[in-house]
């Protein structure tokens, strides 16, 4: 609640809107803060804002003064906009106002982890039915979608600047609200390159530069000749390049098909080449989640580039947040893995404090408890990394993880001085997986138990192994 409160007056002073409500809350008497800070406090604070907000920047529509519009747009316009941003949507609505007869306008705003930034324009009639819309889908700060619709909201054109050069550059048609006809005109010279014709909404077929390779790839696709498919998919972006002077977003898209390929086939040299190529197209980076993840996994589990995949993930779970408004769980953690292996353990907790844990999956509690664990214990937080290990064990472990989480747990135990069961766990973690008694001998914590008849058999019998594999060889 108080990081909520402190973004909305972030927010004011970004859009010169600052009063006299206090930045950060401290409570002491003569503030101008509230006591208290509940719900209804916040949720009255963002209703101010829209007030102001709406005041200064959208002057043609009356914003809500009297009490009896104020009271409406609280109980039904707003409702309880702060549990639901508490709950992990990051978004809220601002409304001119709403009065019977009269024209209204709504404003969608997201969270960008500092302020709340607008990004959709809904315009009403005095019937309220939508008929016009305007929004930033780059979320870049500038408009770049406008929407006309007829009827009661159903769309009639849209017009788009996708690549952000300041003209439009899609058009799309439609009939009986369903979308019908999609014209491009990516390097804005008047040529609509691109046209692909939709039946009932469905896409049938495109027509345009590259689009011949693009179907044969696609083709290739289906029947899972894979290697066709790449070279055609490589054939229609090179059509591209010699059609634009400089890359366009259907050059992104049909990087990102071809890297999905390389993927998906573990041809990761040509992979990483494509991805390059990829994330070096600006106009590339509004849509690039799926290369980003993409990119992670190969940099955190094929390439153990644990600081190139911390900067990935964090960069993927920030497009993630800022594109849903709230933080998935599986890029969060495998930052935190990442953040954990690159040797930063305060990170990857501050990283897991973005999650909440009672909304995870069992299987997703497992490595949440098992990464806060480890990163507390490399902290020396021995009790904090106890607990959570044993909550990760509760949830039971997949096979690969069952030594490694032993191990831990033990190392837990005996660094709280609790060796009788610690004990337990490193004899299970050094008979199912022995090459971990190396790691196990620098840890002085374990000092004690090798020197008891059961840690030393276990180490007479690793190096006899050791030696007898050795000779084998």
């Amino acid at each position: 609640m108080n990081e909520l409160w402190s973004s909305l007056q972030d927010t004011k002073e970004e859009f010169l809107l600052s009063d006299k409500s206090p930045k950060r809350l401290e409570f002491r008497f003569g503030d101008e803060a509230p006591q208290v800070l509940t719900k209804d406090t916040t949720n009255h604070e963002i209703f101010s804002f829209c007030q102001k907000f709406l005041e200064k920047y959208h002057t043609n529509y009356p914003a809500p003064k009297l009490r009896e519009d104020i009271r409406y747009a609280l109980s039904d316009a707003y409702g309880d906009i702060s549990l639901q941003i508490m709950a992990g949507k990051n978004l809220f609505s601002c409304f001119t106002r709403l009065r019977q007869d009269e024209p209204f306008l709504k404003i969608d705003f997201y969270y960008n982890r500092k302020t709340f930034q607008p990004y959709r324009w809904d315009h009403f009639d005095k019937s309220w039915n939508l008929y016009f819309s305007e929004e930033d889908e780059s979320k870049s700060g500038k408009k770049d979608s406008f929407t006309r619709y007829e009827g009661k909201s159903c769309p009639k054109e849209i017009t788009k600047d996708r690549n952000e050069i300041g003209g439009i550059d899609e058009w799309w048609y439609f009939d009986k609200c369903l979308v019908s006809k999609i014209e491009y005109d990516e390097n804005e010279n008047g040529f609509k390159e691109r046209v692909c014709y939709f039946e009932s909404g469905k896409p049938t077929h495109c027509d345009g530069v590259g689009e011949k390779e693009e179907k044969e790839a696609k083709e290739a696709e289906l029947k899972e000749n894979f290697a066709l498919a790449g070279t055609m998919y490589r054939r229609a972006i090179d059509s591209l390049k010699k059609e634009f002077n400089k890359p366009s977003s259907r050059t992104c898209s049909l990087l990102k098909d071809l890297a999905r390929i390389e993927y998906n086939t573990k041809n990761y040299t040509s992979f990483k080449s494509s991805l390059d190529e990829f994330l070096n197209i600006p106009i590339c980076e509004k849509t690039s989640l799926d290369i980003l993840v993409y990119k992670g996994y190969y940099q955190l589990y094929l390439s153990n580039d644990s600081k190139g995949a911390k900067k990935t993930y964090r960069q993927a779970a920030e497009v993630y947040q800022k594109d849903k408004g709230e933080e998935n769980p599986e890029l969060v953690m495998n930052l935190a893995l990442a953040e954990y292996q690159d040797n930063d353990p305060l990170s990857c907790l501050a990283s897991l404090e973005r999650l909440n844990e009672r909304r995870l999956q069992p299987a997703a509690k497992f490595f949440y408890y098992y990464y806060r664990g480890s990163c507390s214990l490399s902290l020396g937080k021995d009790q904090a990394a106890l607990s959570d290990l044993k909550k990760s064990w509760d949830f039971g472990w997949e096979k690969e993880y069952q030594s490694v989480l032993s191990f831990k747990l033990a190392l837990a135990h005996y660094k709280l001085q609790k060796q009788s069961e610690g004990k337990f766990y490193l004899e299970q973690a050094l008979q199912s997986d022995p090459e971990l008694l190396p790691w196990a001998e620098k840890e002085t914590a374990f000092f004690s138990f090798f020197e008891t008849k059961e840690g030393k058999k276990l180490k007479i019998k690793y190096y006899l192994n050791r030696e007898q594999n050795s000779k084998n060889f």
